[in-house]
């Protein structure tokens, strides 16, 4: 079924399909990673905690460098939204957005969150700062790209719906 987004296949290149592949493959890689961690980390379940408080004590290693892997691809996804869709100004702040989320994912995981407290930690206050960025950018770079791909109409629904939610 033919898509009414216009897009210029030249500007998809091998380079940019493979860039790509880092924001196809890295959600759901940060997930199971997050899921069997819930398994394996005594006293965690990210089910009903907090994703970040997996960075907490023992095993949180492991949902540091979740952090750092997953911010790294989101960071490479966004060169290939750059290149891919970057001809119109919303697919360049879109681009740009998917960027900072990266940014805001990588510090997540440099900055700790805190253990479920009334003590709030410079590291925790840093970890909450950027969280909000980076859900904001996402919510954010949802919109730009239904203002991107406004002419295929299921594209930009599907983009404002993803973005409100």
């Amino acid at each position: 079924m033919a898509t009414n987004v216009v897009v210029d296949r030249r500007r998809f290149s091998r380079e940019t399909r493979r860039l790509a592949l880092a924001g196809i493959l890295g959600p759901p890689f940060f997930v199971i990673v997050f899921l069997v961690l819930g398994f394996i980390k005594p006293g965690y379940d990210p089910v009903v905690r907090f994703v970040s408080e997996g960075s907490i004590g023992e095993l949180g290693w492991i949902q540091i460098v979740n952090f750092l892997v997953f911010g790294a691809t989101l960071l490479v996804f966004s060169l290939a939204l750059w290149q891919g869709f970057g001809a119109r100004l919303s697919g360049r702040i879109g681009s740009v957005l998917i960027g900072i989320v990266g940014v805001g994912v990588v510090a997540a995981g440099v900055f700790v969150a805190d253990p479920d407290s009334q003590i709030v930690t410079t590291h925790g206050a840093l970890h909450e700062a950027v969280s909000l960025m980076a859900f904001l950018g996402l919510a954010l770079a949802c919109f730009c790209f239904a203002r991107r791909f406004w002419n295929d109409l299921r594209f930009a629904v599907y983009s404002i719906a993803t973005g409100g939610l």
